[in-house]
């Protein structure tokens, strides 16, 4: 984290006059730690461009597994456009590709009362090349397609309280019903919003959930706590509760803390940790 903060400086007095800001975001918990890079790279009244890099180190893994993200958005007077394509190079015998695309826009503007309205709808495939057995055959690496889709609703009145609510459901052209192992790398994150900071691996069939966000008038601190419902393939259930704290430390460092619990069926509950710095040059 030193080092990037000086990183951070380095950059500022190379590139001074040129906008942008650089993101750090480490995850801890007991199975996997994860390191997340952001930039963004250009921001527009009408375009904006950004990069992602995530570094994760998975208990049990051979490899360390590495992704690559190019987030790109276009503002429109009734919409916005986000697409947001990724790449999992080879580990652990895997490899993964894909991208989402999400429409956003207002539903109601209320500027007499401050009240507006807005949703979102999103769309996301992912293929996946990993070693995986169906049934009683053996090991046999294949191309593993998937698909989510959600949408969600929010609620905003006068900039001080948020009120979200979403869901998603997953699809498997290739078929999930006679899987018994497999090898995928690809955090499941990547296709919807399941409400939590863990590194997913597990296939979803869908999440359902809401969150209230509040900004405190006293310093600009904004508090998101969260709900999500999470059902998986394999009957899996979880539930996951997480609260996220955004802190302006000064006018161009901003750090952010989570904590999130997940109440997991037959499994033991989990606790999940994240620092992050995020400094507006």
């Amino acid at each position: 984290m030193k080092k990037l903060f000086c990183l951070f400086v380095f950059c500022n007095l190379a590139l001074t006059g040129f906008a942008f800001n650089l993101g750090d975001l480490f995850i801890k918990n007991s199975r996997f730690w994860q390191n997340e890079i952001s930039a963004s790279i250009f921001e527009g009244d009408t375009v904006s461009a950004g990069f992602i890099f995530d570094l994760t180190d998975y208990e049990g893994s051979n490899d360390k597994i590495y992704s690559f993200h190019l987030p790109f958005m276009l503002s429109f007077p009734i919409v916005d456009l986000t697409l947001v394509p990724f790449w999992y190079p080879d580990a652990n015998e895997a490899s993964a590709y894909g991208g989402s695309l999400k429409l956003e826009g207002i539903l109601r503007s209320d500027d007499i009362n401050n009240i507006y309205a807005g949703g979102y709808l999103k769309t996301a495939f992912a293929n996946q090349k990993a070693n995986m057995a169906r049934g009683t055959s053996p090991l046999n690496k294949e191309n593993f397609k998937q698909w989510a889709f959600e949408g969600g609703l929010n609620f905003n009145f006068a900039n001080l309280y948020n009120f979200n609510i979403n869901g998603n459901i997953f699809t498997y052209p290739d078929k999930v019903n006679d899987i018994t192992a497999f090898g995928g790398i690809m955090n499941q994150n990547e296709l919807a919003d399941l409400g939590t900071i863990d590194y997913v691996l597990n296939l979803p069939r869908f999440s359902t959930g809401g969150s209230i966000t509040w900004l405190s008038t006293e310093n600009s601190t904004k508090t998101t706590l969260s709900y999500k419902y999470i059902n998986y393939e394999n009957d899996l259930i979880a539930h996951s509760v997480m609260i996220k704290t955004i802190i302006p430390i000064t006018e161009k460092l901003v750090t952010t803390l989570i904590y999130n619990h997940l109440f997991e069926k037959h499994h033991t509950n989990r606790d999940l940790f994240g620092v992050g710095l995020n400094y507006l040059f």
